[in-house]
This record gives C-alpha cells, sequence and structure tokens, in this order.
C-alpha cells in the first residue's frame, strides 16, 4: 500500500493506478504532484498528464475524471492536460527508465534556514568557578 498526503488528505496511490487504468477512453496516463509556482509552501497541485484514445469527447473525459477523482480520493486534479502518445511515452521515461513513471513528484524540498548552529566552547577552555556557574576564560 503506497499512500501520501496530498492537499491535506491521505491518498492511496494504488487505489488511484486502478481509478485511472480502469477509465474508460483514457490510454497512458501520468499523475504530476508540484507546488504552486514552484513555492515550497504553497499548495499541493495535482495535474494529470492523460493520452485520450480516438474518437473520446474532450469536455465529456475531463467531467468523467474528476468525477471518478473526487469518489475514489477526495481530491481533484488542478488540470487535465492532454497529450499524443508520443509526449506520454516521454513523460513516462519509456526506454530510459527501467519502470514507466505514472506517478511523479515535482514537489521541491522545503527551505533549510541558512541561520549557523551554536557552537559550545571545548570543555577544557571553561573554568567552573566556585559558585559552580561556567566561565571563559578571555
Amino acid at each position: 500500500m503506497q499512500l501520501d498526503k496530498l492537499k491535506g488528505t491521505l491518498v492511496d496511490f494504488n487505489q488511484l493506478e486502478h481509478v485511472l487504468d480502469d477509465a474508460e477512453h483514457v490510454g497512458a496516463w501520468q499523475l504530476e504532484i508540484r507546488k504552486h509556482n514552484d513555492d515550497p509552501l504553497e499548495l499541493d497541485e495535482l495535474i494529470l498528464h492523460v493520452h485520450k484514445l480516438e474518437g473520446a469527447d474532450q469536455d465529456g473525459l475531463i467531467r468523467n475524471l474528476s468525477a471518478r477523482f473526487a469518489e475514489q480520493t477526495e481530491v481533484h486534479p488542478n488540470r487535465i492536460v492532454f497529450h499524443d502518445a508520443d509526449e506520454m511515452r516521454r513523460l513516462q521515461g519509456v526506454g530510459a527508465q527501467l519502470k514507466e513513471q505514472k506517478v511523479v513528484d515535482h514537489r521541491p524540498l522545503a527551505p533549510i534556514a541558512d541561520a549557523p548552529l551554536p557552537v559550545a566552547a571545548p570543555l577544557d577552555l571553561l573554568e567552573v568557578s566556585r559558585a559552580g556557574e561556567v566561565e571563559v576564560p578571555s
């Protein structure tokens, strides 16, 4: 079971793969997870990349996929982007990766503060006064 938190909701990616694999008129697909404006402090965005099969109505497919997402995972994709078969193979890394990349996480890591950590003086430089206070010799 592969679980991760998206948009504040715990999502089972194994279930999500079944939702997309079983969708009518969908060939290849990829779910991209990123941050809005690539800002690590912004909200998560879900972008669904899809290769629609011939004869499928694009607007109807968008409605169908959004409804399936909401029903099964309680989250909605922010965008659904349609690609041809060659572009989907490139996005999934077919021929370049060992396995198709169906779910990719492009979220940047949260920034780490640049403040230096405090450094304690070595023990041999410290002197303990009679009152038990530590004094650093000048």
